[in-house]
């Protein structure tokens, strides 16, 4: 299966899993889509690296087919391509592994908070 075709797949896996929540895309639910499409990932046969690639293509192809305002998509793609999603999906595997350094987590959260409320803060 292609990688395309896959991403297609998982998205949506993604989508009815989000219909079974009542969770809709939105700047501020974005980071708990991502989690979803972290779980359907990882029942995937990809790994690594292709995972994570994966999510992030997942979560913006979501983002972008979705209903939401021009602004708000404009504020979900800042989220995705700034890397504050990467970073997030790092923590979270860093701490399912054991990997997680409190201190770096608070450089990490203080600098995601950063980014975000600069984003927020140009609306």
């Amino acid at each position: 299966m292609s990688l395309e075709h896959r991403k297609n797949v998982v998205a949506e896996k993604v989508r009815v899993e989000m219909g079974k929540r009542n969770i809709s895309i939105s700047k501020s639910t974005i980071i708990g889509i991502m989690r979803i499409t972290m779980e359907v990932i990882e029942n995937e046969p990809v790994k690594g690296k292709t995972q994570k690639e994966l999510a992030i293509s997942v979560v913006g192809d979501i983002v972008d087919n979705s209903s939401m305002d021009d602004e708000s998509k404009r504020i979900c793609r800042i989220i995705i391509d700034t890397g504050v999603l990467s970073d997030t999906i790092d923590t979270v595997v860093d701490a399912t592994r054991g990997r997680l350094n409190i201190n770096k987590v608070r450089s990490l959260s203080a600098r995601c908070c950063e980014a975000c409320t600069r984003i927020i803060g140009r609306r």
